[in-house]
């Protein structure tokens, strides 16, 4: 044992001995019950009530020598496993100068947590009631407590203060991370701890910077250090200097009270919204709820943005660092997300953050192993009967949580970090507690997800991994982040033509081998999932952090080739093979085999920025989904592509379609991940159907008219191009059209009113292209994703990038509708002279903006 450890058992063992004088001075032990005997608590029956098992261990120390230094060695459930094995789930002990009933039953901790004042109250060390006084909400019982907890609750869980946490977490992560540079190890717990702080301090009184703030958190650091101190009231001890820094942030806090209540007496301020914790409780109109209580309670509910969510952040990343398969698929998910933002150009929103599944189950099952509570304490105020036994009266009793979440029992693999356990459990059991329970939950349980959830987002879509980043020591605050061993997250990368690969994040399998699954492994399942099988993961070069030009980045080249395969042309698919109908949300180790309708470019229309490659697909059922490629990954795959090709796609990811301008059905699109392979399946015997569209006619387009909902197509005979009637013969100028960018047509559907059709850019050249060859000829027109629009009062249907054009005998659709045009002609004939002749009230300025505006959105 090292001088570090004996000094730490030293200290412990003179702190016990303290506790134990305090506690008979103070009357803490209740003597009453310490010299009742076992067995006036135990039945003579053996299926009555029992008092439990166990050992109050030496005089004095009992056995928390033996609690405490197992909880520091590598196996810090051997004090709670060793006296299962000897008492079971439920056994007496005593540790830190209290007789203890020690639960590590899930029903029983159950129990205790939701039982109301009449049969346990809160439990704490002198210590920390010192510190938190008795009016803390941790202490407090009854009618004050639920008030204070409901009014505290409510407002925790407002939207209002989460897009306040969104924007907060956003500015202070994103300045903190700019000051990240090469090869300075980042400590992760003080980042996140920073972060957390100054977002809860904003959340409890409005405090968020300047001189203010830092006198606050250095006091507030001063007043933490005094919850693990000896009982010791002098000056110069630990208590005392803690106690002094919580009078002073107690003035503080007053203060800033006092300064709220002049403000809201002189401008009258009543009917304002809360901006803050001190905002709703001062609005209660309950006596009870002084300032001076107010002030102390938002000292204390300042600890968890000290400890709680900086050290569920902390093992978040820790846990993911051991797992790259789990890393992967949360970055997979993070990324489609920040994309799909990117490409509508919406901000995030908190309840985007909380809807990634899983994301969510990454900090589920870093709640269940980390225990960032690991247990909760209360005394008994009289014998209370639990599953056969007997608390007595006056025993402190503690819910171990960790144990139950640890525990074989209820968790396969206990020990293993498998956030895809929670695909189908309940997280609502009695096995899972990791903020307590019962009337005293944690009221800030969603704001700690939701804190945790924006800092994975900002850290793996603004860096990835290339090297194992985290260096970790047995104390978790020692958590260190090597910049130089990431890079930042370009959405511009490119994949080089050339080169070899360097700095692979993972073992890396030249994708010239075939990597098929077998079929029975299910999407998500770690045991079988092999993280030295995936293939090459075509991460392009990026900026360094530090230095700008040096690249750290995986170049997919001569030695690894791009993850697309044409070896096994026309050759028996291996593995399971699922329809679009049967893709949800989530990752696929499985395989989808489709025809490539169309494909097209995303940009962003704000930043100008390329997005990735937006596709149509159809499988052999007829069933078309959206598909998308990230930008990084478009050269990886674009020279093997061409539009009415047939493929087939393992590994892949299924995100969430944009909410606006969808151009198929279903609300998920195969995203190609980083490990998706791609293969050419031309000469196979499948038959994909050729396309499929979604016509709809002029009164569905009148009803979608500006609702940026989704795009449908179009099919009707022309009237007009440019203001020329088709008999005519009108000529189009192609140096017009490139200058105009658009074509201008009036076109009718069956004997539907009129309405003009703007072909942009690539749908007008395509226009211009397929109508010449007509000899201007061609009368059926047929043009896909069209966005319905009203300019100067008619009904207009623009192009947009995803937007094909057919004419006359093109494909089925156009056949169909010439033959019926060709019975009909005094349809074709017939002129509706207030649409065609009607001046055009919006301007060519107005309709280039609108271009500008939604048709880059749609891609």
């Amino acid at each position: 044992m090292d001088i570090s450890s004996s000094l730490l058992l030293l200290s412990f063992f003179l702190f016990v001995i303290i506790i134990f004088i305090f506690n008979k001075i103070n009357g803490l032990r209740t003597s009453s019950v310490s010299k009742k005997k076992p067995t006036e608590h135990v039945s003579t029956h053996s299926y009555g009530p029992r008092f439990p098992q166990g050992s109050l261990g030496w005089p004095i120390l009992g056995e928390t020598i033996e609690f405490v230094s197992s909880a520091y060695s590598d196996h810090p459930e051997s004090f709670m496993d060793k006296r299962r094995v000897m008492y079971g789930r439920v056994f007496k002990s005593h540790i830190f100068g209290t007789a203890t009933i020690v639960s590590t039953d899930a029903e029983v901790n159950k129990a205790v947590l939701q039982s109301d004042s009449t049969a346990f109250v809160p439990f704490y060390p002198k210590t920390v009631r010192d510190l938190m006084g008795k009016s803390s909400i941790l202490l407090i019982n009854g009618s004050l407590h639920r008030r204070f907890h409901g009014l505290v609750g409510s407002f925790l869980k407002s939207p209002p203060l989460k897009a306040q946490i969104v924007r907060d977490m956003h500015k202070f992560l994103s300045e903190s991370m700019d000051l990240w540079s090469e090869d300075q190890p980042v400590l992760l717990q003080d980042v996140s701890k920073n972060v957390a702080f100054k977002v809860l301090a904003k959340a409890l009184i409005s405090v968020e910077k300047g001189e203010e703030l830092e006198e606050l958190k250095e006091e507030f650091e001063q007043f933490i250090r005094g919850l693990m101190s000896l009982p010791i009231n002098l000056p110069g001890t630990q208590l005392h200097r803690s106690l002094q820094a919580k009078k002073k942030m107690v003035k503080q806090v007053e203060k800033i009270i006092g300064d709220k209540v002049r403000r809201e007496k002189n401008k009258e301020e009543d009917g304002a919204v809360a901006k803050d914790v001190v905002d709703v409780l001062l609005k209660d109109s309950s006596e009870n709820l002084t300032h001076n209580l107010i002030a102390n309670n938002m000292i204390d509910m300042m600890i968890p943005g000290h400890d709680s969510v900086p050290v569920l952040i902390t093992l978040a990343v820790k846990f993911l660092s051991d797992s790259p398969t789990a890393l992967h698929f949360l970055t997979e998910e993070n990324m489609e997300l920040k994309s799909l933002k990117e490409l509508t150009g919406e901000q995030l929103y908190w309840n985007d953050y909380l809807s990634l599944p899983f994301t969510q189950k990454v900090i589920t099952e870093t709640l269940r192993m980390g225990n960032v509570i690991i247990g909760v304490m209360r005394k008994a105020m009289k014998d209370v009967e639990i599953k056969g036994y007997v608390i007595p009266k006056g025993w402190c009793f503690l819910a171990y949580l960790r144990s139950v979440h640890l525990d074989k029992l209820h968790y396969d693999s206990p020990y293993k970090f498998n956030p895809w356990r929670w695909q189908e459990r309940d997280m609502n059991t009695s096995s899972f507690s990791p903020f307590g329970g019962g009337q005293r939950l944690c009221p800030g349980l969603d704001l700690a997800r939701l804190e945790a959830s924006i800092f994975l987002h900002h850290l793996v879509t603004r860096f990835r991994s290339h090297t194992p980043p985290l260096i970790f020591t047995k104390s978790y605050s020692l958590l260190t982040i090597i910049p130089s061993a990431m890079m930042l997250s370009d959405v511009s990368e490119s994949v080089k033509a050339s080169g070899e690969a360097t700095v692979p994040s993972v073992p890396v399998k030249p994708v010239n081998q075939t990597s098929v699954s077998s079929g029975d492994e299910k999407a998500g399942d770690v045991s079988s999932v092999k993280s030295e099988v995936l293939s090459a993961a075509s991460s392009g070069p990026s900026k360094s952090i530090g230095k700008a030009g040096v690249s750290v980045g995986l170049n997919i080249g001569a030695k690894y080739k791009a993850s697309v395969s044409s070896r096994d042309k026309g050759k028996a698919i291996v593995g399971k093979a699922i329809t679009f109908r049967d893709v949800t949300f989530g990752p696929y180790d499985g395989e989808i085999r489709f025809r490539l309708i169309h494909f097209w470019e995303a940009w962003n229309v704000q930043t100008k920025v390329l997005i990735g490659l937006e596709m149509i697909l159809i499988d052999e059922e007829e069933n078309v989904i959206q598909g998308f490629i990230p930008n990084g990954r478009i050269e990886t795959y674009l020279r093997h592509m061409k539009a009415v090709g047939t493929y087939r796609l393992n590994n892949f990811f299924g995100s969430k379609s944009k909410p606006i301008y969808r151009v198929a059905e279903p609300d998920v699109t195969v995203s190609f991940s980083w490990n998706s392979v791609l293969y050419n399946l031309e000469d196979s015997s499948i038959n994909f159907p050729e396309d499929r569209f979604r016509i709809h006619g002029y009164r569905e387009f009148e009803a979608a008219s500006d609702q940026r909902g989704d795009l449908y197509d179009y099919v009707g005979h022309i009237k007009l191009v440019n203001g020329q009637v088709l008999s005519d013969g009108p000529l189009l100028d192609e140096t017009e059209i490139a200058a105009s960018r658009r074509v201008e047509l009036h076109v009718q559907t069956h004997d539907d009113p009129v309405l003009k059709l703007y072909l942009w850019d690539k749908a007008a050249f395509q226009f211009y292209e397929k109508f010449k060859a007509s000899v201007g000829t061609a009368r059926v027109i047929l043009v896909t994703t069209l966005n319905p629009k009203r300019f100067g009062g008619v009904l207009s249907l623009s192009s947009m990038a995803s937007s094909r054009v057919f004419l006359d005998s093109n494909v089925q659709e156009t056949r169909s509708y010439l033959s019926w045009l060709d019975s009909n002609l005094d349809v074709a004939n017939r002129v509706n002279a207030e649409v065609v002749t009607k001046p055009e009230l919006a301007t060519l300025g107005d309709l280039f903006s609108y271009m500008i505006q939604a048709a880059a959105k749609v891609l």
